[in-house]
């Protein structure tokens, strides 16, 4: 998924002299693909990141481009299917790329125990503590 965002970016830097006026600044070039799995259960998503502008117009925040079709998951589904807690979902300001026109990226602070606690060995002993 990740090659086929980095192709388009290619194919549309290639076409760039030629349509001028058509071509987009890039987007977000990636799939932002975010998966968790435990016991029975996988969550994955690609959230969406946002697309570049064009002498013509901005860019679009938050949308999907290019290989994706696919709309966010509406956090109120997430929560009531998953042991998930959204606290909180936004744009980042000031994220526009230095263009004449661009669109903002998504920026995403995603929280997760094991990024605040570290996983026990068998034994019961922590591998690494926070300081």
């Amino acid at each position: 998924m990740e090659t086929s965002q980095r192709i388009v970016d290619v194919l549309l830097l290639a076409l760039k002299d030629l349509l001028p006026d058509q071509i987009p600044a890039q987007g977000q070039g990636t799939m932002n693909n975010l998966a968790i799995g435990w016991e029975k259960k996988t969550y994955y998503e690609t959230i969406a990141g946002g697309m570049g502008g064009n002498p013509k117009c901005d860019g679009a925040s938050a949308v999907q481009i290019h290989m994706t079709n696919t709309a966010t998951t509406p956090v109120e589904t997430l929560e009531s299917a998953y042991p998930i807690r959204v606290i909180k979902t936004s744009l980042r300001d000031g994220s526009e790329r230095v263009f004449i026109r661009a669109g903002w990226v998504l920026h995403g602070n995603f929280f997760f125990w094991r990024m605040q606690s570290y996983p026990f060995n068998l034994k019961g002993d922590a591998f690494h503590q926070r300081e």
